[in-house]
């Protein structure tokens, strides 16, 4: 009878952990999942390279807000400072540094960012140009500084390497308690070498977070694989060679050029 009444009080006391740990796993179960996928993780450059799409999708809680920023690796800018001289002379007249930018800094949210979140939070994050501007050289008067990244952003845009987009993000119903976001980052031709990282954020009642992040590789292939390796591992080679490229395009322009001339007389 003993031995029985230590089996019952065993058993009793696993049903009764089970029932309390159901509720427990049922939520667990029942919570959205956070996911993030791109469509290619690397991306091969040719002399031909005309640019690329590069496909990002994602779960997000619902409810919830998001932003998508695809970002290359972080060097240092230098730029050179224009202004008057003598009150009508247009020259150099310094240099600004902008230390650990990065070299391509494409963003996608679903709404403006200031309605995502603060500026402390965002600038937290690295997202917005506002956080970039962080960067510029602290040395400099607040009106210089501003000047010089305006003149850095309008360069970048320019090359399209950085742009933004507020409503770039686009929802869909997803599963129970998600939703589905995608968007859509455009690399241009002159993205550089390396490695990027996308980064998938999610942003509720004022506060954010990085929720996901995927490598990309833009990697050259063919011939300007090689020539890459020629630049980097035998740099007076190369140099060389750039200039006997110059010489043979100049000569055969200056050709072309004479019998054009010629068939006109």
């Amino acid at each position: 009878m003993k031995g029985l009444r230590t089996i019952s009080s065993l058993l009793f006391s696993a049903v009764l952990q089970a029932a309390l740990l159901t509720p427990a796993v049922a939520a667990q179960d029942s919570e959205p999942p956070i996911a993030m996928k791109i469509d290619r993780s690397e991306i091969p450059v040719n002399m031909f390279f005309k640019g690329a799409t590069v496909h990002v999708e994602g779960t997000i809680p619902a409810g919830c807000d998001a932003a998508i920023l695809c970002a290359g690796e972080e060097h240092a800018v230098e730029l050179k400072r224009k202004g008057k001289v003598l009150g009508f002379l247009w020259m150099s007249v310094g240099d600004a540094v902008f230390e650990d930018v990065p070299s391509v800094y494409v963003l996608h949210t679903t709404r403006p960012l200031p309605e995502l979140a603060p500026s402390p939070v965002l600038e937290e994050l690295g997202l917005g140009y506002p956080a970039l501007r962080a960067s510029a050289p602290p040395s400099t008067p607040p009106i210089e500084r501003d000047a010089d990244f305006a003149e850095f952003l309008k360069l970048k845009e320019s090359e399209g390497l950085y742009s933004y987009h507020d409503q770039g993000v686009k929802l869909q119903p997803g599963p129970s308690g998600a939703i589905r976001v995608s968007a859509d980052c455009l690399l241009p031709t002159k993205a550089p070498w390396g490695e990027y990282q996308v980064r998938l954020f999610g942003f509720s009642e004022g506060k954010g977070e990085l929720l996901r992040s995927e490598r990309l590789r833009v990697t050259p292939v063919g011939v300007t694989s090689h020539i890459s390796s020629l630049a980097r591992n035998h740099g007076l080679l190369y140099g060389i060679f750039a200039v006997v490229i110059a010489l043979a395009v100049g000569l055969l322009t200056g050709l072309a050029f004479g019998l054009g001339s010629k068939k006109g007389d």
